[in-house]
C-alpha cells in the first residue's frame, strides 16, 4: 500500500502565510529642515561683493513609529550678510520641544522634558 503525500495542503499553507504577513517596519528615529539658499551684496572697501548665506527652517521630528512633529524655528547662516542666527528652539503643537544650536544640532525632548533624539 502507497502512501499519498499531500503537497496541496502544505503549498496553499504557505501560499496563505505568504500573502497576509506583513513585516513590521521600525524607523529610526530622525530630524529634517528645509535649506534655502540665497544672495546678499555687500561692499569692503569700495568694492562691491556677493555673499551666501543659508536659512534652514521647517524643522521636523519623526519618531520611530512615523509620527512627524513639527517646530517652528528659524536658523540663518551667513559670513557676510549680515548677523547670523545659530541657535533657536520651538515647542511642537503637542508639546515637545526642539532646541537647535549652532545650526545644525538638534535635540528633541518629550512633553515631560526627556531627551528622546539624539
Amino acid at each position: 500500500m502507497r502512501r499519498r503525500l499531500r503537497r496541496p495542503l502544505l503549498l496553499s499553507v504557505t501560499l496563505f502565510v505568504c500573502l497576509f504577513w506583513q513585516p513590521t517596519v521600525h524607523m529610526t528615529p530622525q530630524v529634517d529642515r528645509d535649506v534655502y539658499q540665497g544672495t546678499c551684496f555687500y561692499y569692503m572697501g569700495n568694492q562691491l561683493l556677493e555673499g551666501v548665506y543659508y536659512v534652514y527652517t521647517n524643522w521636523r521630528y519623526t519618531a520611530d513609529d512615523q509620527t512627524v512633529r513639527y517646530f517652528d524655528i528659524y536658523i540663518e547662516e551667513s559670513d557676510v550678510c549680515g548677523p547670523s542666527t545659530p541657535n533657536g528652539s520651538a515647542y511642537s503643537t503637542d508639546g515637545w520641544r526642539m532646541v537647535v544650536t549652532n545650526y545644525h544640532n538638534a535635540t528633541v525632548y518629550n512633553q515631560s522634558g526627556q531627551q528622546v533624539f539624539p
